[in-house]
């Protein structure tokens, strides 16, 4: 026998479903995710441009981005990385570059900072940061017969031969209580000469045939004319603290702090920013 609810008790029921439907809705809402940014490609193919610090002697690289829509909180952010590394040999020694467990992987800590935006473009208020310890792929061996004339691995789906291998890792949320419209991302990690942490030649990688893993570990970049970007703006050439006039141009500001550089027109690091 069902139990009935007596006529007077209606209104209180039906307004309290009401609340608790308004709170649900709520909830969802509050909860909703929305992408603000991004240039990765819902399917990555085998590998793009990239950057590291080890070859371009940098300590920090990253982009400005303009965001869409209005959601600003919680921020979590998807980079692209491209890791050249082999398990044995060299990427950069034809035939030698062998990965015979490619499950295998590789830790190392990156850490990426959130910046305002200053005045022409310029690095303002550090808005925070976070650092995570990834689980990162070795580039696939090299295959001499599809790609004979260079130290590459093959992709069978795009029949292309690349040289490193692109993979996205994803960061722990940022801990900023809300993002203005324009924001400067930036990328560091510790290579054997570059980054926060310099690990320098007494480590027990840097004898091994492949050498240190992170010193082959790049940041990933769309390049000019490939149009990838589908949500937000590049408002902003990239940005990058270095040594190395490659990518300075020559301007020693670049050398001792995080900036704009007129030497890489067009590219732009492989971010997807979405938030709450």
């Amino acid at each position: 026998m069902s139990r009935r609810i007596p006529r007077r008790m209606l209104p209180l029921v039906a307004a309290a479903l009401v609340s608790i439907g308004a709170i649900a809705v709520g909830a969802a809402v509050a909860s909703a995710s929305e992408v603000v940014y991004s240039n990765i490609p819902n399917t990555l193919t085998g590998n793009y441009s990239s950057l590291g610090p080890e070859a371009y002697a940098y300590a920090q690289f990253g982009g400005q981005v303009e965001l869409a829509g209005t959601a600003r909180n919680r921020p979590t952010v998807e980079v692209v990385m491209s890791t050249w590394g082999c398990q044995y040999g060299q990427w950069s020694i034809k035939g030698t570059c062998e990965t015979p467990q490619p499950s295998k992987k590789f830790h190392w800590p990156l850490t990426l900072s959130v910046y305002e935006v200053g005045e022409k473009n310029s690095v303002g208020e550090k808005l925070g940061s976070v650092t995570k310890v990834f689980a990162m792929p070795y580039r696939p061996s090299d295959d001499t017969i599809h790609c004979p004339s260079g130290e590459q691995w093959w992709d069978a789906a795009e029949s292309q031969c690349y040289h490193g291998y692109a993979f996205k890792v994803k960061f722990p949320p940022l801990k900023v209580l809300r993002l203005p419209k324009r924001v400067i991302l930036g990328i560091s990690y510790s290579t054997s000469h570059y980054g926060p942490e310099p690990q320098g030649n007494a480590t027990a990688c840097y004898t091994k045939s492949a050498g240190c893993y992170y010193d082959s570990l790049n940041v990933g970049l769309e390049e000019p004319g490939e149009n990838l970007l589908t949500v937000g703006a590049d408002p902003a050439e990239a940005y990058v603290q270095s040594t190395s006039s490659e990518v300075t141009c020559g301007n020693t500001a670049l050398e001792t702090s995080f900036g704009e550089t007129t030497c890489l027109t067009g590219y732009q690091p492989l971010f997807t920013i979405t938030t709450k």
